[in-house]
């Protein structure tokens, strides 16, 4: 019996795997399957997405934009006259409800994506209450002097406050929580030192306590500079804008003096938030800055808490300043 022994050239081969791409494309199309083609790369798709949004600013030198939000347009949720002085916010790990705090009443508030008081938890005496993070079903609370109580909303009880070497000098308004260290994150308004620890100027300072091991770290996670601000600005506002205005500019950023602070849950960026110059600064692990935003004085009241969803979407709450207060959701 003759055996049959193709003769397989070059040209062959080179037919044969194109009839079958053909038709491996022609079954994944009628299935559905088939993603579709990438045009273009993912930094031609952003700075597209991102063009013509006036509060985007360019980042480096190979023009890679890092804004996601336009924060002259969001959703506004006004509050209740019981958090006329909200002064933090957070959001569950369902990312269903927000949690909020009153300065100087020791009342947690749940509430509603619309702003409504579901629930209100007791959980102690008077005090100057800035900052809050919700962990599982934890939430923590943190005190001006850098205190921190931690309350189960699950139970309605007050768990246990933690003590660290902060003191009322630096003001400590900012509580986050970082995931890849398992860390509660302090933004110090006031000064930036612990005792003799560090010697830090015109400087603001965020600095971590350990879940796990429940020890503070006494050196700075993140360090923003005067001078980091200057250079940042001064390099990305050249050419773009009057020198009477960059000047304007630079003495907003430079007040700046953090009221809150978050995680991204995307970016893996810190967003640090001041009512003072009415900022935000986005910096990265490194503490280098990666975004500069300038809120409006008519929108942003008094930003006093910032938080994120899984999403990405962002949550400003704003002391009412005698008028109502309000929370803010802007889309990522």
């Amino acid at each position: 019996m003759n055996t049959f022994k193709p003769n397989w050239t070059n040209e062959s081969v080179i037919c044969i795997l194109i009839l079958s791409g053909i038709i491996f494309f022609s079954s994944c199309t009628d299935n559905k399957a088939i993603a579709s083609p990438i045009v273009e790369d993912a930094k031609e798709a952003i700075r597209k997405t991102s063009a013509g949004n006036k509060n985007t600013i360019i980042t480096n030198d190979s023009n890679e934009v890092v804004s996601k939000y336009d924060i002259t347009k969001f959703e506004k949720s006004i509050l209740s006259k019981e958090l006329l002085e909200i002064s933090g916010l957070t959001i569950d790990r369902d990312n269903k409800n927000l949690y909020a705090i009153n300065d100087e009443k020791a009342i947690l508030f749940k509430l509603d994506q619309k702003g409504e008081i579901l629930e209100k938890f007791d959980f102690g005496k008077k005090g100057d209450y800035e900052g809050l993070e919700m962990v599982g079903d934890l939430v923590y609370i943190l005190k001006s002097n850098g205190k921190i109580i931690s309350f189960d909303v699950s139970t309605s009880k007050k768990i246990k406050t933690y003590n660290n070497p902060l003191t009322a000098i630096n003001d400590a308004e900012g509580l986050g929580y970082d995931p890849k260290t398992n860390s509660l994150i302090i933004a110090c308004k006031g000064n930036p030192n612990i005792k003799s620890s560090t010697n830090l100027k015109k400087t603001k300072s965020v600095y971590a306590y350990n879940l796990i091991t429940e020890l503070f770290n006494q050196t700075p996670m993140i360090n923003i500079t005067d001078k980091a601000i200057k250079n940042y600005l001064e390099k990305k506002l050249q050419n773009t804008d009057s020198k009477k205005k960059i000047k304007k500019l630079l003495n907003r950023a430079v007040d700046f003096s953090p009221s809150a602070i978050a995680v991204h849950p995307i970016e893996d960026y810190f967003y640090l938030l001041s009512t003072v110059g009415k900022t935000i600064i986005v910096v990265d692990r490194d503490s280098s800055i990666k975004n500069i935003y300038f809120l409006d004085d008519s929108a942003y009241i008094q930003p006093e808490g910032i938080c994120f969803d899984a999403k990405g979407n962002m949550f400003i709450s704003n002391e009412g300043k005698g008028l109502k207060s309000n929370i803010l959701r802007l889309s990522y």
